[in-house]
């Protein structure tokens, strides 16, 4: 409502003069791991462009695990891009405090934003990859190749 109407109207303007007086908005930090070992398990920052993509890596991959990997993302202001291959199962919790996120098409945006989607059974159990990714002002987008 009116809260969020006013944090959009003063906050965004702030947090785009904050990022261009201190922190570029032209870094990316990109991340492509070929084994599961090599995935990160959070990444946080200020400002920053977040790229995670997981092209390189298939189910085989994951077939010794007992449970999934975890990765979590927070970004103030910038985006997450994560690419996930068609054989990887994956739940995502994702939110946006301003901003959009798309998930495999599905999109939503505004402010206080959220989207969850599971490729997992009923149980859970068929899940390779949990993540959490959060944005206070920016854009999340999860695709397949």
């Amino acid at each position: 409502g009116i809260l969020a109407t006013l944090f959009a109207v003063i906050a965004i303007p702030l947090m785009i003069v904050f990022a261009l007086a201190f922190g570029s908005l032209g870094d990316t930090t990109r991340f492509t791991p070929t084994t599961i070992d090599e995935i990160p398990t959070s990444f946080s920052d200020d400002i920053d462009r977040l790229e995670l993509d997981l092209s390189r890596l298939d189910s085989d991959d994951f077939a010794g695990l007992t449970e999934p990997i975890r990765f979590d993302a927070d970004i103030d202001l910038g985006s997450i891009l994560v690419i996930v291959p068609d054989d990887i199962s994956v739940a995502i919790d994702s939110t946006v405090d301003a901003g959009e996120i798309t998930v495999f098409g599905d999109s939503v945006d505004g402010i206080d934003s959220s989207y969850r989607s599971s490729d997992a059974d009923g149980d859970g159990s068929s899940v390779d990859i949990e993540m959490r990714l959060d944005i206070d002002l920016g854009q999340i987008d999860v695709e397949r190749p």
